[in-house]
């Protein structure tokens, strides 16, 4: 009985639930293409995949309407952790790969929009998310670029120089410091 019960639920066909998937399909390799771009870890595949994937588990959630809200926590928690795997430190402790991680974790999103049936918005989500992921490579910004103007601020001598000004308003001597010493010590 449980088996008719499921086959006989009424909702949207299964072209219209395959419509949905495709969208939030699109929408990820479209990020991806961004990111794949700009040389990034993950690219079109990755994010197409992790939208489609997203956009089936919702898609399956919404066939039990009382099962929706935990499909959804499950994905949100799920792409968590494979945004902590994109996540990574350098050599010199820096990190790596959160803005792609971020991307993945929006771009799911879009996926679970896509799933329960709102593509319009699915759709202006990921313009918005290229809109972001861009904004730092437009020439005006690039002109207004953080790091570019830190030195400003920073006390630091020459555009982006890393030769800071000590407290007494000398600069560092010209020889580099010890293996041990910080520069001006």
């Amino acid at each position: 009985m449980g088996l008719a019960v499921l086959l006989a639920v009424s909702g949207p066909s299964d072209v219209t639930l395959l419509a949905r998937v495709a969208v939030a399909a699109v929408a990820g390799l479209v990020v991806g293409w961004e990111r794949d771009i700009r040389n990034r870890a993950a690219g079109g595949r990755t994010f197409g995949l992790m939208t489609t994937g997203a956009a089936v588990f919702t898609v399956a959630g919404v066939a039990f309407p009382g099962e929706a809200g935990r499909v959804i926590a499950g994905v949100a928690t799920g792409v968590g952790f494979i945004g902590a795997g994109l996540v990574w430190r350098g050599h010199a402790n820096d990190v790596h790969g959160l803005t792609t991680a971020a991307a993945v974790w929006a771009m799911v999103a879009v996926g679970v929009l896509a799933g329960v049936g709102h593509p319009v918005l699915a759709a202006g989500v990921t313009v918005m998310v290229l809109l972001l992921l861009e904004i730092p490579f437009t020439p005006v910004i690039r002109l207004l670029d953080p790091t570019r103007l830190a030195h400003r601020f920073r006390g630091e001598v020459g555009q982006g120089s890393p030769r800071a000004i000590d407290r007494t308003g000398l600069s560092p001597p010209d020889e580099p410091p010890g293996p041990d010493l910080p520069r001006g010590a």
